[in-house]
Parts: structure tokens; sequence; C-alpha cells
């Protein structure tokens, strides 16, 4: 192997694949980054068996090879290389890469990249493409409610839909259920055949991690019953999926709500996040009561203290009084970016619903609480 690339585009790469890499101590392979050289290019892939992360970089290779370094240490000593081009080479039967950049030079023990395992592909896969900055705004707005919970693992992912009307993203820890809606658009491909599965919390986050470089560009989908593959520009990212029966979401919609108010999503966000405060002993719970033109926050705790927040609304109705735990009223309000979002009530202790002003695409149904 011979190589020569950029040292920004190598940590760049090295980036993009380095979370993947598995932190237990069971197949040494695991530790690695595998790096491929081939015609122009260099591939980087890692793995721990339930996600793997893939990128390819452009390099001016001279002669092609196939090996897996060390991850931590490649990471580390390559991110303080001076700017310019890294020269990567290595003979077989010397048994050690050499990596040179200016007048840094690392030699590194390395494995046979033939031996490094990947994840299968999908067989005979249902294949579907979405904009990545559409995809990632849907995640954006689910991923906050999946649980945490190992005993129910069916609940520790994002169940994806994608019909042939359009695409559904669905997260719930039980509690709370958050669902965006996406109708396909012309330059995007629907499935030939509806498909759901459960995509890891872990696999979504990484997919949401980055921006997309062009608002159009498109990320393509092939997933079965077993793994997903999600591939865009030179990245591809290959995840296990999670085992189990998602909770039917449907019935978890109200389908009738007696009251709809309006309210300013920032002010209630700042408003809610300041009655948080003085919880110290459990999650804090915020009591909203509607009056005429006034929603009232408050929150309490004997042994701290009392908050109440006050903002000026719109609302004519009789007083309504019901109470949430502060982090589903935040986590949604920090999720959504419109000016207003709509609160749907329809009695105190029956769920409540929040979704932007405007945009049926979104709904987040919460639990409430009782305080008495």
């Amino acid at each position: 192997m011979r190589l020569q690339v950029p040292r920004d585009r190598l940590v760049s790469a090295i980036s993009a694949v380095e979370r993947a890499v598995s932190v237990r101590d069971t197949l040494p392979l695991l530790a690695g980054i595998r790096l491929r050289a081939t015609t122009g290019q260099l591939q980087l892939n890692a793995t721990d068996l339930e996600l793997s992360l893939e990128t390819t970089i452009p390099a001016q290779v001279e002669e092609p090879g196939d090996v897996v370094l060390e991850a931590r240490l490649l990471s580390q000593v390559i991110r303080r290389f001076p700017p310019g081009e890294v020269q990567l080479s290595h003979a077989q039967d010397e048994g050690q890469v050499d990596l040179v950049c200016g007048s840094s030079h690392l030699s590194m023990r390395f494995q046979p990249g033939d031996d490094f395992p990947s994840l299968t592909a999908p067989e005979e896969p249902v294949k579907w493409s979405v904009k990545r900055k559409v995809f990632q705004e849907m995640i954006r707005r689910t991923i906050f409610a999946v649980s945490n919970d190992p005993s129910r693992p069916f609940l520790t992912g994002i169940l994806v839909e994608a019909a042939a009307d359009e695409l559904r993203l669905v997260a719930t820890d039980g509690n709370r259920l958050s669902l965006a809606r996406h109708p396909w658009e012309e330059e995007e491909s629907a499935p030939a055949q509806e498909m759901a599965v459960i995509v890891p919390a872990r696999a979504m986050a990484e997919l949401g991690r980055s921006p997309a470089d062009e608002p159009a560009e498109l990320i393509s989908v092939e997933m079965d019953r077993r793994q997903s593959v999600f591939s865009w520009g030179g990245f591809c990212l290959t995840t296990r999926l999670v085992e189990g029966q998602f909770p039917l979401y449907r019935q978890a919609m109200p389908l009738n709500q007696r009251l709809s108010v309006v309210l300013p999503r920032e002010p209630l966000l700042a408003a809610v996040e300041r009655a948080a405060l003085v919880s110290r002993t459990g999650p804090a719970f915020v009591v909203l009561q509607l009056e005429s033109g006034l929603l009232r926050l408050t929150a309490q705790e004997a042994d701290v203290g009392k908050v109440v927040e006050e903002l000026a609304i719109n609302y004519t109705d009789n007083p309504f009084q019901t109470a949430y735990q502060a982090r589903f009223l935040s986590d949604v309000l920090k999720a959504l970016t419109s000016e207003n979002v709509v609160l749907g009530l329809d009695s105190a202790l029956s769920p409540g619903t929040l979704r932007p002003e405007e945009d049926n695409s979104y709904l987040c149904v919460m639990m409430p609480v009782r305080t008495s």
C-alpha cells in the first residue's frame, strides 16, 4: 500500500467512522479502523457488529492495500499532525504501516483488512430515498422520545414506516409519543412495498448528526427485517435493527380534543426551563393553568421554593388546569422551530398534544401527571 491524502480530509474521514469502533474488549479487530486503498480513493470503515460506518475519500493511490489500524492511536496522532499531505505506506513483510506528514512520522502495527468483520447486506431489500435534510429534521423531532429502558428494547429505537404515500418516524417511551410525517416529493422515491422497522436510536443519532451539504441531497435506504443501510455521497451507515413489536401508536393518538391553544414557543420554553429549576429530588413537574387571556406555569418543591411564570395568550374559554413533566414540554419545544405551537387539551388527566402552528405533519402526545 502506498498513497497520499490531505491531513484535514483524513481527519474528517476518521471522525466520520470512529464512533462505530467497539469499546468492549472482544474481538481485537473491532478496536481498529479498516483502511482500504483502491484506484483513486481510500475507504475507511469501523464497526462493533451492531453499527457500521463507512466513508470514502479521494486519494492519490500508487499501490492498493487493505489494513486495519488501531483506532485510538491513529485518531489521536493524525489530529496532531501538521497541516499538509499525509503519506501512508507499508510493506507486507514488514508488519507495520508508516504515516508521514512533514517532519512527523508514525509507525503502527497493522492487521490484514481481509479479516475485518462486516455486517451483511440486506437480503431482497425494500428501497426508498428521501431528502437528507428532511430525514434529519424528522429524526430531530422524534429521537428525544426514545426510551432508554433495556427491559423494553422495542422502545429503544425509532419506528421507520416507509409507505406508498408518505414516510413516518415514531418514537415513544410509554409516557410520550412523537410522530413525524413526510409525503414523498418528486425527486424522492417511495418503496415498492410498505416496510416498517425499528432502527436503534444510536444509528438514528448518527444519521442526524451532521447537516446535509445540499438541501436536495438524497439519502438512499435499503432495508429488510434484520438490517438497514443508509447511504449518501461517500458515506454509508449499516445497522442491525431492533427486534420486537412496536406499540400500536395510532391507538394513542387523541381523536378529539376540546381545547386548542396557540402559544409562543420560545417564551414558553424559557418559562418551562425556569420553572424546572426548583426541582431537586426528582423529575420536575409544571402545572399549567389556563385563564382568560393568561397561561400560568407553576413549579414548587417544599424544601426549595416556588416558581410562577405567566404568559399572555389568546384564550377565552373556562379555566383549565393540568400538569406535565417539565422535560416532556422542553424536549419537544427545543425540537421545533416554529414561532408558535398549538397545545391540544381535553381533560386534566387525558393526553395533551403539541404541534407546530400551521403544520399537521408533526405531533407530540404527552401523558399528564396527577399533582394531588
